[in-house]
């Protein structure tokens, strides 16, 4: 599918690259948003959480330091998902999840989307960039190796922009990457064989550690735990809208 409304300079999309949903009465938006809600739980208690996909996911949802907001995508406008980067930046959550259910794009374009409507968002707030994005999609590619297997974990049951506060990020890092590591002398031989260049950053020993959870699982097990997850919630959509 072709991305609408792409970035013209500096300025970013115009428009959403997606059709919108016809218009719901409350009742449906409600139950809808709920859905989206319970199925975003169950990614991350059953899954991310469980299996300590993210090791900082459940410490940041327990200290309240993320936040989650569903928005029902009725028009093009673009004016609700710049609204919601204001609102993170001005709310200070570390993590932010905008949940996007029943939006139809393939995992390409909306990557392509969420980069552009955050660079888009930061020039309208005309500062320095404040957040990362991490676009999550049901359907993102991933491979055999540590680095290509993270969007594995970011298979969201419903398309879903991930915003991350780039000062949040510095103070999770901060003191972790260090290659000052104690390693006791009968794991030296060990250590040097595996790590001939140092330590590996934090960043690389999570991916590290996920993909050894995955293959420990059974990296097809995991794909159909969150295909599963997906799959369900389309069900349930389809009988709010029938309803």
């Amino acid at each position: 599918m072709s991305v609408r409304g792409k970035a013209k300079g500096a300025e970013g999309p115009s428009e959403v690259p997606w059709e919108p949903l016809p218009k719901l009465g409350a009742a449906a938006r409600s139950a809808i948003e709920e859905e989206a809600l319970r199925l975003n739980d169950r990614y991350l208690l059953e899954v991310i959480e469980r299996y300590a996909f993210c090791p900082f996911a459940k410490e940041g949802r327990t200290a309240g330091q993320t936040r989650r907001t569903v928005v029902i995508s009725d028009s093009r406008s673009m004016e609700p998902l710049l609204e919601a980067m204001e609102e993170t930046v001005r709310l200070g959550a570390v993590v932010a999840q905008i949940i996007l259910p029943l939006v139809e794009l393939g995992a390409a374009d909306f990557i392509r989307f969420c980069v552009e409507l955050t660079a888009a968002g930061h020039a309208r707030m005309a500062g320095r960039p404040v957040l990362a994005v991490a676009p999550l999609h049901p359907e993102l590619p991933f491979g055999e190796t540590p680095l290509a297997m993270v969007p594995l974990f970011r298979r969201s049951p419903d398309p879903t922009i991930q915003w991350v506060r780039l000062d949040g990020l510095e103070s999770i890092y901060a003191g972790r990457s260090s290659e000052d590591h104690y390693v006791s002398p009968d794991e030296l031989l060990q250590y040097f064989e595996r790590y001939p260049k140092g330590m590996p950053s934090l960043y690389d020993r999570i991916a590290m550690t996920n993909t050894a959870m995955a293959k420990r699982l059974g990296v097809p097990h995991v794909v159909d735990l969150l295909r599963g997850i997906s799959a369900e919630g389309r069900r349930r959509y389809q009988r709010i809208l029938l309803s």
